[in-house]
C-alpha cells in the first residue's frame, strides 16, 4: 500500500487530473513494462499508467488510438486523460477476471473483428529485436539456432493462408480484466495485424493449455474452425510464441525461465 506520492507520481497525477487535490493513493501495482498507480479521486477509482522506458512518440499515439477504438467496441478501457510528455494514461480501474476458456476465446474473437488499424507483425524483426536486447550471458541459444528459429517463424507467417486480423498481440490472462462486469483487454502496446492463430497461440501457450484445452479454445472461438489443420496451426504458432517469449524474458528479466526447460513446439 502506498501512503504518499513520489515527486514523479505527484507530477503525473496532477497532469492527468489537472489538479493535485483530492487524491488518495491506495496501491502501487505490478506491471512488467509500466508503472501502475491505483488511486481514488472524488469517490471514483482510477489507474494511472506510464512506461518504465518511454517509447517513440508515434508508437505511443498509435497504441492509444487502437485502444480507444477498441474501447468504442467495448473491449478496452477508455483513456479519459493522457500526457504525451510522460506517456501516461488515466484509466478507470478494472477488476481481476477469472475468465474461462469460453470468455477468453470470445474476447479474442471480438478483438479480431475490430477495424484493421495496425501494421502487419514483422515476426522476423521481433525475434531480431529481442535477441539484440539479450545480454550475451543470457542468450538462450546459439546464434545459428536464433537464425533458424527466426527464419522458420517468418516462413510460417508468410505462408499462413488465414486473412490477417486486428490482433491484440499480448492476450495473456493478466491482460484480461473486467470493467463494469464486462470482459476487456488492457495493454495494447503489441497490437498488430496477424493471422488469427497468433492471439490464440499466445493465450494457449501462456496458459500452458493441454491438447484438450486447446481444442476447447478453438471450439469456443469458432466451432466451424475445428479440424486437424486448425489444431496443427495452433501448435505451430504456439511454438513461435514460446521461442519469442524466451527471448523477451531473457532480455527484460535477465534470468532463466520455465520455457528454457521445455522442448520446442515446432512441428
Amino acid at each position: 500500500m502506498a501512503t504518499t506520492l513520489s515527486s514523479t507520481e505527484h507530477q503525473i497525477i496532477a497532469e492527468l487530473l489537472g489538479t493535485d487535490l483530492g487524491v488518495d493513493v491506495f496501491e502501487r501495482m505490478q506491471g512488467s513494462g509500466h508503472n501502475l498507480l491505483g488511486f481514488s479521486n472524488l469517490g471514483v477509482d482510477w489507474v494511472a499508467r506510464w512506461p518504465k522506458i518511454q517509447r517513440p512518440e508515434p508508437q505511443w499515439w498509435q497504441e492509444l488510438s487502437v485502444q480507444q477504438i477498441a474501447a468504442q467496441y467495448g473491449i478496452a478501457p477508455h483513456a479519459v486523460a493522457c500526457s504525451p510528455q510522460t506517456q501516461s494514461l488515466l484509466l478507470p480501474r478494472a477488476q481481476v477476471s477469472n475468465s474461462g476458456l469460453d470468455q477468453a476465446a470470445q474476447l479474442i474473437k471480438r478483438c479480431h473483428q475490430l477495424p484493421k488499424l495496425s501494421q502487419p507483425l514483422d515476426i522476423q524483426h521481433a525475434f531480431h529485436y529481442w535477441w539484440n536486447l539479450c545480454p550475451p550471458e543470457h542468450q538462450p541459444w546459439q546464434q545459428a539456432s536464433q537464425r533458424t528459429k527466426m527464419r522458420r517463424a517468418a516462413q510460417h507467417f508468410a505462408t499462413c493462408k488465414t486473412p490477417l486480423v486486428q490482433s491484440h498481440g499480448d492476450p495473456v490472462a493478466a491482460n484480461m480484466l473486467q470493467l463494469q462486469g464486462q470482459p476487456i483487454l488492457i495493454d495494447w502496446e503489441y497490437h498488430c495485424l496477424a493471422p488469427l492463430w497468433w492471439d490464440l497461440a499466445i493465450y494457449a501457450e501462456s496458459q500452458r493449455l493441454d491438447d484438450r484445452s486447446q481444442h476447447q479454445l478453438l471450439q469456443h472461438y469458432e466451432p466451424s474452425l475445428i479440424s486437424d489443420f486448425a489444431g496443427h496451426q495452433l501448435k505451430v504458432f504456439m511454438g513461435i510464441y514460446a521461442d519469442l517469449a524466451i527471448l523477451w524474458h531473457c532480455a527484460t528479466m535477465r534470468s532463466s525461465n520455465y520455457y528454457q526447460t521445455r522442448q520446442a513446439h515446432h512441428v
